[in-house]
């Protein structure tokens, strides 16, 4: 072989171990396996999205995994001089960077396993039995919505086939070879998982490769020479959006500048979100520059942790949505947070009371704007703004516009917020409204605001609809408290008392900063310690405008 591997044993004529030597040309047979096969692949491409582009996605993936290697080392590294370590973690960091679609993610969690697993400067079983184990924990982490009967079921199959020829002691060859018999299975049997499939007469195109990355490894491990360098392929006319999410943390030594972040996330996408929690912050963007993306979080952060990569359905072909969301939201930042979701928003000019009627001249421009566009669905979040006169003029007017309106039960902004968190526009429109719906309803609220005695606040529980069936709102105090901070310390720990993992915080007034955030959630998990529940999250989010002082939602 042309390559520095651990020598074979007198059973087996194939190496027992590779080096970053090693690695780097199996890497290198990969990559230009999947070109080769990038157009099959792709053909294989009807799910989640028949957009033809797995193959190439993978076959991307792949050679930028390669091509970190290059740019680390030199366009023609002397690769003998390569630690195991040098060339595992290159690639690891050139696949992550370099990951597109659904495929590609999970092509890039094998080399992060990989580069995790190693020991003792070489690749042996024992090393691709664990990569791939650390593989399937991590795309179970990374992908939102793991389906069966896809790559992740055949990457499973193949873990657990490594896994089992290790235990039975066997050599590096006889666990790659069992490992990849079990996937060649698994991909066979993926039509039966998925109709899709079934009905296109296809196995599964991410599967497909994955197959192809270990038949590359038993194929380098027989001698297999690889004489050429891949270089990135770049054949897509439209690059698939991505979401992108990672938690940041500082350390005592370093600290985010998140104003800094922001400012660069900005111009590489939309959808951003950044959610400081004390001296960490919670990240989210949707790009066509994926690579870009995690290299700067990694850059800004001492420590990155949960990095999730999804590749986003592509836009529709029509110019307007099929359905459209509308939220009615006080003037102030909770517009942005409600546009940014892509809600069309409704804005009072000032802060109207649920009992009176809304600007009726809103109403209808509102439904004269529907008249104009090809949704045929329109879902309203009154969030306690609207009147039932102004619900039964936004019904009429929009059954004068042919189209169908739902009204989710929201009548909060929080509420809202609750629903627009479960809203899914694939689903058929009854279930995403009567899911919508669900949420606003389920979510226990309470308010804070002034107390009539002076220098105190007070809190109100508003249950009715939630999992309480307590006190109302405008009924008696659930709490009361000299200072803002501890009154919602106290509300929120009784609110807790019949579970809930998620807080939402609606700051009507800036009563609180991110320390505060932070302090109150590691309160309210201290005083959960002991029991069998998970950890309580603190999101606060500005919303001047709203009439409480707090308001509180609990999950």
């Amino acid at each position: 072989m042309d390559s520095k591997v651990t020598g074979a044993s007198a059973d087996s004529p194939y190496p027992t171990a590779l080096d970053g030597a090693g690695v780097y040309r199996w890497a290198c047979v990969a990559a230009a396996a999947l070109g080769e096969h990038r157009a099959e692949i792709n053909a294989m491409n009807v799910f989640p999205v028949p957009d033809s582009d797995t193959g190439s996605n993978m076959a991307h993936t792949m050679a930028a995994a390669v091509e970190e290697v290059h740019r680390r080392f030199g366009p023609d590294p002397d690769v003998e001089s390569l630690t195991l370590d040098d060339v595992a973690g290159a690639l690891a960091a050139g696949s992550v960077r370099g990951a597109r679609g659904n495929s590609g993610v999970v092509l890039s969690q094998v080399w992060r396993g990989i580069a995790e697993a190693t020991a003792g400067g070489r690749v042996d079983g024992n090393t691709i039995s664990r990569a791939l184990t650390l593989a399937r924990a991590m795309v179970d982490r990374a992908i939102a919505d793991p389906v069966e009967g896809t790559v992740i079921t055949v990457l499973r199959s193949a873990a657990v086939a490594a896994e089992d020829a290790v235990n039975h002691q066997a050599p590096l060859y006889d666990v790659v070879q069992q490992a990849t018999t079990a996937a060649k299975t698994a991909l066979q049997n993926t039509p039966s998982q998925l109709s899709a499939l079934r009905e296109a007469g296809v196995v599964d195109a991410g599967g497909a490769g994955f197959v192809v990355l270990l038949s590359s490894l038993l194929s380098y491990l027989e001698g297999t020479p690889v004489e050429t360098h891949p270089t990135i392929v770049d054949d897509l006319a439209n690059q698939p959006e991505m979401e992108v999410m990672a938690y940041l943390e500082s350390t005592g030594e370093r600290q985010i500048d998140l104003d800094a972040l922001r400012t660069a996330l900005e111009g590489m996408g939309n959808s951003l979100i950044i959610a400081p929690e004390g001296h960490a912050a919670q990240t989210h963007i949707h790009t066509t520059q994926p690579g870009e993306v995690v290299e700067l979080l990694y850059a800004s952060a001492p420590i990155v942790s949960g990095l999730r990569l999804e590749v986003l359905p592509p836009a529709p072909a029509t110019s307007q949505p099929e359905r459209v969301l509308v939220a009615v939201v006080p003037e102030g930042p909770l517009v942005n947070l409600f546009e940014d979701a892509g809600v069309r928003v409704l804005s009072p000019s000032n802060n109207t009371s649920p009992t009176a009627t809304f600007n009726e001249d809103a109403v209808n421009a509102f439904a004269a704007s529907l008249r104009a566009e090809a949704a045929t669905e329109v879902v309203l979040i009154p969030n306690g703004v609207l009147s039932r006169r102004d619900l039964i003029s936004a019904e009429l007017a929009c059954t004068a516009a042919g189209k169908t309106l739902s009204i989710v039960h929201s009548d909060c902004p929080v509420r809202g917020i609750a629903a627009l968190a479960v809203h899914d526009p694939a689903s058929p429109f009854a279930v995403d409204c009567f899911s919508m719906g669900d949420a606003a309803s389920s979510m226990r609220v309470a308010r804070i605001v002034d107390n009539t005695t002076p220098n105190t606040y007070a809190s109100y529980a508003d249950w009715q609809y939630g999992a309480f069936n307590a006190r109302v709102f405008d009924d008696a105090p659930l709490a009361t408290a000299t200072t803002v901070q501890q009154c919602l310390l106290d509300t929120c720990t009784h609110m807790l008392q019949r579970g809930g993992e998620l807080v939402t915080l609606l700051q009507g007034e800036p009563f609180l900063d991110d320390n505060d955030v932070a302090e109150l959630q590691q309160q309210l998990n201290h005083a959960r310690d002991g029991l069998d529940v998970g950890d309580i999250c603190v999101v606060s989010v500005h919303a001047e405008g709203i009439r409480p002082l707090v308001e509180i939602g609990v999950e």
